[in-house]
């Protein structure tokens, strides 16, 4: 695409809300709104996790939490393996940076199509 001031390339840009062309050399930009298909992800997904040592609080209470159970029950549940259902994306998202930072590798249905990092 081509700035329509000086005539030079112009480059394809995602900040926050917003995306849209930015000129290289004059710094001319046409912005619209973005909104991270995430957000408008109506899918209910599932987590199935493997069975996990004692050692994952963090994953203990979000269990616990998730399932208005107390910590023991929740630290049961992952000894044995689990499966969560109807998790919405953001969420999902949430879990699986959390399992990510420990080293735990939950399965996700149907296919989670959304980065995470």
């Amino acid at each position: 695409m081509k700035c329509d001031k000086c005539n030079s390339e112009m480059e394809y840009f995602i900040q926050g809300s917003c995306q849209g062309w930015k000129c290289i050399k004059c710094s001319e930009m046409i912005v619209t709104t973005y909104i991270d298909p995430i957000e408008e992800d109506k899918t209910k997904y599932k987590i199935t996790f493997p069975k996990l040592p004692d050692c994952y609080i963090k994953l203990v209470r979000f269990v616990s939490d998730r399932n208005k159970c107390n910590l023991h029950i929740a630290k049961e549940m992952l000894r044995n393996g689990i499966i969560i259902e109807d998790i919405p994306a953001k969420e999902v998202k949430e879990i699986l940076l959390l399992c990510k930072d420990l080293g735990v590798e939950p399965v996700v249905s149907p296919n989670f199509p959304h980065k995470v990092d």
